[in-house]
């Protein structure tokens, strides 16, 4: 931000890193007697992750409500009016890891068509 100091901002100079996530389908399906159908399917979400755990890991930026992060901290009261710091961290990255979504999750599916 220093570099920036009394300047604009460069357009999408803040932006979080790729998210990289890959999904799989495979589906067999057998035609049956009267034209009914037996379809069985395989379903991997983040296929990434399951190759290697470093891997498809999905990053957002939190909002106020779900954050540890925070841009300003509380002062003092001066003169009837709250004082607030910046309190920015360099080492520290406004965005956090999405633990859920960053998972591998697989699925049986099993469908019968008449």
């Amino acid at each position: 931000m220093n570099s920036r100091r009394g300047d604009y901002v460069e357009r999408n100079g803040a932006k979080t890193p790729w998210n990289h996530e890959l999904d799989m389908k495979l589906q067999y399906s057998k035609k049956l007697k009267n034209g009914r159908t037996l379809s069985v399917s395989f379903d991997m979400l983040n296929l990434f992750n399951f190759l290697n755990k470093n891997w498809g890991r999905l990053v957002f930026v939190p909002n106020v409500v779900n954050s540890s992060f925070s841009l300003l901290n509380f002062v003092d009261i001066e003169n009837e009016q709250p004082r607030f710091q910046f309190n920015i961290d360099e080492t520290e990255e406004p965005f956090v890891i999405d633990l859920q979504n960053s998972r591998w999750r697989a699925q049986l599916g099993v469908k019968f068509g008449f």
